[in-house]
């Protein structure tokens, strides 16, 4: 029994000295950030709690007169973090990933007017990346496979299906740069479309053949007007490549969605878009 303790006692030493070690070196990371309410205004005297996802250890903290906190000598991991005050509801910020020696920076958080038993979560950046990667991993594999059935050659490959497609995105793109109003909605309305359009244009192809040189099949009209019609090159829609109607309607859902959703808070739009 005493061996057993004296082993316990020992290791844990070991792990003290070694978290000592780590901190002395400077193997540690830390986490900053700012906290502000809606308008942009910063928060001093806010409760920021900080939890080791794997250890459960959690630091406590509160932000200063500009708003700011910060928690160094953090050992590499992932982290939660808890900001709260009154008269705002309860922020938490999950799945950071903290290196040795990385410095994080977070993103100014905006707290939302409400009570503090109310809870609004977000996810890393991290995670959002993570996600993308997927995203664009699973748009490679299907392109592939289309490349792979596909009887046309690279070229008109990609101006089928990659040059439209960026093409059908260029409305996202220049909302997100370059306008205010734009939100995560109206972009996420864009992207969807572009990415159905894409797949329906591909799938049409696949089911009818592509016509010998000549006249194109018509495939459906309106009032005597061809609306869709398979050519020997591809597909025309009124007359037009397909990219013609997909960055019209593109741009339409990325202006109409923003207008009837909710809009970034103050905070973000100010970080990101220069004062007028």
């Amino acid at each position: 029994m005493k061996s057993l303790c004296g082993i316990v006692l020992a290791v844990a030493l070991i792990a003290h000295g070694s978290l000592n070690t780590l901190e002395a070196q400077g193997l540690t990371g830390q986490v900053s950030g700012t906290v502000t309410d809606s308008g942009g205004g910063v928060l001093p005297g806010a409760t920021v709690v900080i939890k080791n996802v794997g250890t459960n250890q959690t630091r406590e903290t509160v932000t200063d007169a500009d708003g700011a906190f910060l928690f160094p000598d953090l050992l590499a991991g992932k982290y939660d973090v808890t900001v709260t005050v009154a008269g705002f509801k309860t922020y938490e910020q999950k799945g950071i990933d903290l290196a040795s020696t990385e410095r994080v920076g977070l993103r100014a958080i905006a707290l939302e007017v409400g009570g503090v038993a109310e809870t609004v979560t977000v996810q890393a950046e991290s995670v959002q990346v993570q996600t993308g990667r997927i995203f664009v991993i699973i748009l490679t594999l299907f392109a592939y496979a289309v490349a792979l059935r596909a009887p046309e050659t690279i070229f008109e490959l990609a101006i089928q299906y990659a040059f439209s497609g960026y093409a059908a995105l260029s409305p996202l793109i220049i909302a997100a740069l370059f306008w205010r109003g734009s939100t995560k909605w109206g972009a996420l309305a864009s992207a969807l479309w572009v990415a159905f359009a894409v797949v329906a244009v591909a799938v049409f192809q696949a089911i009818v053949p592509a016509p010998a040189p000549g006249p194109a099949t018509v495939c459906a009209t309106i009032g005597g007007v061809e609306v869709l019609t398979r050519t020997p090159g591809g597909t025309a829609i009124f007359g037009f490549m397909p990219v013609v109607p997909m960055v019209i309607i593109s741009a339409l859902l990325m202006f109409v969605v923003s207008l009837v959703t909710r809009k970034p808070q103050a905070a973000t739009i100010e970080k990101y878009f220069a004062r007028a």
